[in-house]
């Protein structure tokens, strides 16, 4: 897998699929996806925004503004992301890490 690392104060924007164990597409129409990322040393957590992009191909974004990634202290940060179904069927990614490493140039 590829380490994933975001610099501190960055816009995140991932562009996801939800996929079967099979690795076929699953319908998120109806579906509520949730997102929660936190770093243990730190005690941060934070929610992910989550926008269902085509919910019949299963696509979605998870996102995170410059401002809430600043607010977070570099480091090893854990992920998983929750689907829950109108018929209550929940499922939930494994866990990811990422990194949120130091920015040099801030842009003042």
């Amino acid at each position: 897998m590829t380490e994933i690392r975001v610099k501190h104060g960055a816009t995140i924007r991932w562009a996801c699929v939800k996929k079967d164990a099979d690795g076929n597409v699953e319908d998120l129409t109806g579906a509520t996806v949730t997102c929660t990322v936190e770093n243990k040393r730190s005690a941060v957590r934070s929610n992910l925004s989550v926008s269902i992009t085509d919910a019949a191909n299963g696509m979605f974004e998870l996102s995170a503004t410059a401002a809430e990634t600043a607010a977070w202290t570099v480091g090893l940060y854990k992920t998983d992301i929750r689907f829950v179904w109108p018929a209550t069927d929940v499922s939930s990614s494994d866990v990811f890490n990422f990194q949120i490493v130091e920015t040099v140039t801030d842009g003042s």
